[in-house]
């Protein structure tokens, strides 16, 4: 089937591709007997063509959630602000704790638009860039936190030993 189609594709000149179950025919102009012509052939195999849509201009086509703008790929605009939720709960991060999570959280997410619009673009370029700044933002935090850890670890050492010195002293000046 998809053969065929790719056959009736090349008559007209327009492009093609196939994604699991998704087929999107692109080219400046497609005839209504170029969609019938489709249509048939998908019928032929036993299949039902649905969700036929057109669209013109330069808007971007989404396909399986993914758009298409000429070459390149793009995520929904939900996506794009939802990376501003994270990125905004990143920057507001106070403790350790608060910058791993909003930090894991973010990179997730910005690792997923990556694989989507490909690393070697100018966009998964600069994600690359911001990933590592996060990355970098979440060590320096772990560090600081480790520091203070290790200095109240000390300071709860050297208090104790106090304690205890100040304790046997007492004991000494009792008499019995």
């Amino acid at each position: 089937m998809f053969d065929m189609i790719a056959d009736r594709c090349d008559e007209d000149g327009l492009g093609y591709t196939v994604w699991v179950d998704d087929l999107t025919i692109s080219g400046p102009q497609i005839s209504g007997e170029f969609r019938s012509d489709v249509r048939s052939i998908v019928a032929q195999s036993g299949l039902r063509s649905h969700k036929l849509r057109s669209q013109t201009g330069n808007r971007p086509v989404f396909i399986t959630g993914v758009g298409v703008v000429g070459a390149n790929l793009i995520v929904p605009n939900r996506i794009e602000l939802r990376s501003k939720e994270l990125w905004a709960e990143f920057l507001a991060s106070q403790t350790f704790e608060e910058v791993d999570s909003s930090a894991t959280r973010l990179l997730s997410h910005l690792g997923g638009i990556k694989a989507i619009v490909g690393s070697s673009t100018t966009r998964g370029q600069k994600l690359s860039s911001e990933m590592n700044s996060i990355r970098q933002k979440r060590e320096k935090a772990r560090r600081l936190h480790e520091a203070e850890v290790a200095e109240q670890r000390s300071q709860s050492t050297q208090s104790s030993r106090t304690l205890d010195g100040a304790t046997e002293i007492e004991q000494e000046e009792i008499p019995f």
